[in-house]
C-alpha cells in the first residue's frame, strides 16, 4: 500500500501502481494523483482517467525530480511527490510564501467593472481579488444569497491576459464551491445563458482553505483573454457559497492605443490642389 497525507486533508492510498494501460486506469486515486501533480506540473484534466496526457505529465514530473522516467506512479515517485507537493506542517513552505509575484494579475483587473450575479452584498465580487500574501484575510469576501449557492463572476481586464492557473479559497462549513466553469471574452453571460453554454474549461474543486491547490488551464484556449467569467454553480453544502480569495496566474499585455495623425493646412496652396482640367488647359494653350 502506497499512501501519504496531502494538504487537501485526506490520506491518498495508492494501492496499485498507476500507469498508462489499455483500457485506461480510472479511479479516485488517479484523480488525487493528478491534483497533486498539478502543483508542479500542468495536467490538462483532473478527471480520474490515466490517459496519455497524464502519462506525459508524470514523465515530466519524474524528469524534474531526477527520478527514473518510467511513467509509473510507484513508491519512489509517490514519496517524491509528497515532498514536492504536500502541505504537511513538517515541510518547508518558503517556496509557497514566495509565490506572490506569480499571482499579480489581480492588479490588471478593471476592478470598478467587476460584477457578480447572486452576491448577497452588492459590489462584493471584487473582494476576492487581493495580494497573495493577504489571501487568508477573512474580513472581506464574496458570498451568495441564502439557499442559493450559485455565483457568476465577471472579471474584465485592462489588457490582454494569458491565463495559466487559478487558485480558489472558499468558506468553511460546506460553503466552499465544489465546481468552477470558465468562459472567456463574453460580458453578456447570465445564469440562463451559461446553463446551456459549454464552458471553455471546468474543474472539480477541493475544499482548499490555504490557497495551496492550483487549477491549471488549457493554456492554448486562454491566450487572448480580455474578459474572464467564472461560474460557481454549487457548493459542497448546496445552501450557500463563500469565496475569500481568487488568485489568477498568467501573463499580461497592455492594450496599445494607436495615435491618429492628422495634417491641417494653414493656407491652401494652389500648386498642391491642381485639378486635371488645369493640365488640359495648359496643353491647349501650348
Amino acid at each position: 500500500l502506497l499512501s501519504f497525507s496531502s494538504s487537501l486533508g485526506f490520506t491518498c492510498p495508492f494501492s496499485r501502481p498507476l500507469s498508462l494501460t489499455k483500457p485506461f486506469i480510472m479511479g479516485d486515486d488517479v484523480k488525487i494523483m493528478q491534483t497533486l501533480l498539478n502543483r508542479t506540473i500542468a495536467v490538462d484534466d483532473v478527471d480520474g482517467c490515466f490517459g496519455p496526457a497524464t502519462q506525459s505529465s508524470l514523465l515530466l514530473f519524474q524528469k524534474k525530480a531526477g527520478l527514473p522516467e518510467t511513467g509509473v506512479m510507484d513508491e519512489t515517485t509517490s514519496n517524491q511527490e509528497k515532498q514536492m507537493s504536500c502541505g504537511c506542517q513538517d515541510h518547508n513552505h518558503s517556496d509557497l510564501e514566495g509565490r506572490g509575484e506569480e499571482f499579480s494579475l489581480f492588479q490588471k483587473i478593471a476592478t470598478e467593472r467587476v460584477t457578480c450575479f447572486n452576491e448577497s452584498v452588492s459590489g462584493s465580487g471584487k473582494n476576492v481579488f487581493k495580494p497573495f500574501d493577504q489571501r487568508h484575510d477573512k474580513v472581506k469576501y464574496l458570498e451568495s444569497n441564502e439557499d442559493d449557492a450559485e455565483l457568476l463572476l465577471h472579471i474584465p481586464f485592462d489588457g490582454i491576459v494569458k491565463l495559466k492557473s487559478i487558485v480558489v479559497i472558499g468558506g468553511e462549513d460546506g460553503m466552499h464551491p465544489n465546481k468552477m466553469k470558465a468562459y472567456i471574452n463574453r460580458d453578456d453571460l447570465d445564469f440562463s445563458i451559461v446553463s446551456d453554454l459549454k464552458p471553455v474549461q471546468e474543474w472539480d474543486l477541493h475544499e482548499d482553505y490555504k490557497g495551496e491547490v492550483e487549477y491549471t488551464t488549457r493554456m492554448a484556449k486562454f491566450i487572448n483573454v480580455s474578459h474572464l467569467t467564472l461560474h460557481f454553480p454549487s457548493s459542497f453544502s448546496n445552501d450557500k457559497s463563500r469565496i475569500y480569495y481568487i488568485g489568477l496566474k498568467g501573463d499580461f499585455t497592455q492594450m496599445k492605443r494607436q495615435a491618429v495623425i492628422a495634417v491641417y493646412e494653414s493656407r491652401p496652396q494652389a500648386s498642391d490642389h491642381q485639378q486635371p482640367s488645369d493640365n488640359l488647359a495648359s496643353r491647349s494653350i501650348n
